[in-house]
């Protein structure tokens, strides 16, 4: 683009950023960034997020237990949603397990919705069916 359509671009951007009330105008400290701007800046990291796979697995399963409650529904879904979107699956209704570490992504997703409280994460050597999850985690480096 030339230096006149990146100007327009500019404006044109920065318009709707201030009609979604994502940017506000200071005239003392120039253009601030807003409450829910930040918000979904928190939420494009949480969306990124993903689970490091170490080169050789160390035979351990972490496990997520929570227990949200009725009137946290929403969190509880998108904690679900965003589990299986790392690549946990779901044993029980609230418990996922994964072979590699991922107590880090957890507590960010869930502090993001605010429901830490009622997670617990746990890591073992030993599960019942061991052989029925190694296949269903096919890039699992044994």
């Amino acid at each position: 683009m030339d230096k006149k359509a990146r100007e327009r671009e500019l404006k044109r951007t920065l318009a709707y950023m201030k009609r979604q009330k994502l940017i506000t105008e200071d005239y003392e400290h120039g253009l601030q960034i807003t409450a829910k701007a930040k918000k979904r800046l928190r939420q494009i990291d949480i969306d990124t997020l993903s689970i490091t796979i170490i080169k050789t697995w160390d035979h351990k399963w972490r496990l997520c237990f929570y227990d949200v409650p009725e009137n946290q529904k929403h969190a509880r879904n998108t904690l679900s949603a965003s589990l299986r979107r790392l690549g946990c699956i779901q044993l029980q209704r609230s418990v996922w397990i994964h072979p590699y570490p991922y107590e880090k992504e957890l507590l960010a997703i869930a502090a993001f919705y605010g429901v830490e409280r009622y997670i617990t994460y746990l890591e073992t050597t030993y599960i019942a069916n061991e052989e029925k999850l190694i296949q269903q985690f096919p890039k699992l480096h044994l």
